[in-house]
């Protein structure tokens, strides 16, 4: 417990400190209490396009490809192995190259793979290779648990069949919100210039 309650506070001190930073540097930041930054992301993006922004949305995270669509991008600035990662850009005539799934499957994927950086279980026993077959035959997940007698070859049907409520719940994990009570204003995102004195005084401490 003691060590859970100092790792809590070195993260508390962390993120204080990129607050500061960010408050030096005046880059604007949204925060909606009770809500992950990526459906706040979510709710603004689709906010951005709707008034025919062109918006880049700058993340390596893989669930955020479900956002690609007309006018929205998807920007990985880790693209490639460690020590040679270079800047890659999604957009919808090449969203499928990150996971094998156009944009508008990639929950289902997930659904099935998981993901242990976002803690979703996935459906143990199905791989990428059998998520990207049943993806590609069936589409979505609740189409897959519809016709899951159905499914090939048996080691995958069972999976599926015997986990069907862990497949639901990844689904809902890794699915994104996008209405948020959070409006975009753009005058409230321009950047001022920064505060060197605070930022010296920061960075000295």
């Amino acid at each position: 417990v003691a060590l859970a309650e100092e790792e809590q506070q070195d993260f508390d001190t962390g993120l204080e400190r990129v607050q500061q930073i960010l408050a030096g540097y005046r880059i604007p930041t949204i925060e909606l209490e009770g809500f992950e930054a990526d459906d706040v992301i979510a709710t603004l993006a689709l906010q951005g396009a709707a008034r025919e922004f062109e918006v880049c949305v700058v993340s390596g995270d893989k669930d955020l490809l479900q956002l690609v669509r007309p006018r929205i991008w998807i920007l990985n600035p880790w693209h490639g192995p460690p020590g040679r990662t270079v800047e890659k850009r999604y957009g919808e005539e090449n969203a499928h190259e990150r996971l094998g799934v156009p944009a508008d499957r990639v929950v289902d994927y997930l659904a099935l793979v998981g993901d242990t950086a976002d803690n979703v279980p996935g459906v143990k026993g199905i791989g990428a290779k059998g998520a990207l077959a049943l993806v590609e035959q069936y589409g979505t997940v609740e189409e897959m648990i519809a016709h899951v007698e159905e499914i090939e070859p048996t080691r995958t049907r069972n999976a599926l069949a015997k986990q069907i409520d862990a497949a639901v719940l990844s689904k809902q994990l890794v699915t994104l919100q996008y209405d948020l009570d959070v409006t975009l204003d753009p005058k409230s995102l321009t950047l001022d210039p920064p505060d060197w004195a605070a930022l010296r005084d920061l960075f000295v401490e």
